[in-house]
């Protein structure tokens, strides 16, 4: 039995760029893809026979919903048939969501203007202080590849790639600063939250402890590709956990049906059917309060 998450990001300013679709999986190999979504598009619904089962579909694009699609065919491939008619944006997925924000260009100047003058990285707490940089600028210039990131926070944003134009992130991020969208509840603890966020046009897991402020992600930034294993797990684990049961269940039913009897017959039918009546799921909205750091890290941002 195989499954994909489907996760639709729908933009405000759709018209310009692309609402996408995030796919991710249990595989190893290319376990995080982006797709576009034409406006007004809602996500594909597969017929009885076809062997894909699916959670109930989501009635409103507000807010983040997850889908779950599945097969018990080994010979079904679930993402092609999903995004058969779908534009795969991944190799740039950040530019089709954000390109290039208004003062951006100003901002490398300035950063430029330090790096020949100065001969070291400059730091964001003092270019934020300095219009019109500003936390979003930063990071989208990493993204975009114009700067490199070094410092004890450069885990906000891509790495640097043997860029000259390098920036020190030398402080934690504010929230609302980065995450316009709001973070979405995945898990709750007494000790801790997982939540989910578009993160400069791609989807990442990020985890906050209750004695603190501070949200750090989980997944890699500037690796999305790579991201897909760990989003699917914690997803599947938190949130559809009766889909992971059917799932390990399959190779008791095989020892009891037998290993010449197709296990499509019966088992996977009654199963199947019972994920098309399991609603796909709205994630609870978070306020984007605190700020955006690393593990071990106190209130004030001070590395422990």
């Amino acid at each position: 039995m195989k499954c994909i998450l489907a996760i639709p990001m729908f933009l405000a300013n759709a018209k310009i760029f692309k609402n996408r679709l995030v796919i991710t999986s249990g595989d190893l190999s290319n376990s995080y893809s982006t797709y576009g979504i034409p406006e007004r598009e809602k996500l594909p619904v597969f017929q009885r026979g076809s062997k894909i089962y699916q959670t109930i579909p989501p009635h409103t694009n507000q807010g983040m919903k997850v889908t779950v699609y599945c097969s018990f065919s080994p010979e079904i491939n679930i993402e092609r048939e999903l995004t058969r008619k779908l534009q795969n944006l991944s190799k740039m997925a950040h530019i089709d969501s954000y390109g290039v924000l208004m003062g951006e260009t100003e901002c490398l100047k300035r950063i430029e203007l330090h790096t020949f003058r100065k001969f070291k990285p400059k730091s964001v707490s003092a270019l934020v202080n300095e219009p019109p940089c500003s936390y979003s600028k930063i990071i989208n210039l990493a993204h975009r590849n114009q700067i490199g990131m070094k410092g004890p926070y450069s885990n906000l944003a891509p790495a640097a790639s043997n860029n000259v134009r390098v920036v020190r992130m030398d402080k934690p991020i504010p929230v609302r600063e980065v995450i316009h969208d709001g973070l979405y509840l995945v898990e709750t603890t007494a000790t801790y939250q997982l939540a989910l966020a578009w993160y400069f046009g791609f989807l990442h897991l990020f985890r906050r402890n209750s004695y603190s402020n501070q949200w750090y992600p989980l997944t890699k930034i500037g690796l999305e590709r790579e991201n897909g294993k760990t989003l699917y797990a914690i997803i599947m684990k938190n949130i559809f956990p009766g889909i992971l049961n059917i799932k390990k269940n399959i190779p008791s039913q095989k020892a009891e049906l037998g290993q010449g009897q197709d296990l499509m017959s019966g088992y996977a039918e009654t199963e199947g059917k019972r994920i098309t009546e399991m609603p796909s799921k709205s994630l609870v909205w978070l306020h984007a309060n605190g700020e955006l750091g690393i593990y071990g890290t106190t209130k004030m941002g001070k590395i422990i």
